[in-house]
């Protein structure tokens, strides 16, 4: 994420992300989603850093709501 490479040396910053997610395609309910920021870097990655729960709790639900329509599709 952001404007940079790997390192975040050329850019505002870098996140790298682990995530985890089951979805029930009977129902199209996700369950048990899971995303971590693992990694960090750039300008401004103690600040991706420091608003790492408001960060990983919009990505989950994005995440949900976009799985749920793609399944129902």
């Amino acid at each position: 994420m952001g404007d940079g490479d790997e390192k975040g040396g050329n850019g505002f910053f870098v996140a790298q992300c682990e995530n985890d997610a089951k979805v029930d395609l009977t129902t199209c309910k996700t369950t048990d989603i899971s995303i971590e920021i693992v990694k960090t870097g750039g300008r401004f990655g103690d600040i991706v850093k420091g608003l790492e729960t408001e960060i990983t709790g919009a990505l989950r639900r994005s995440l949900a709501k976009n799985l749920t329509t793609l399944c129902e599709k």
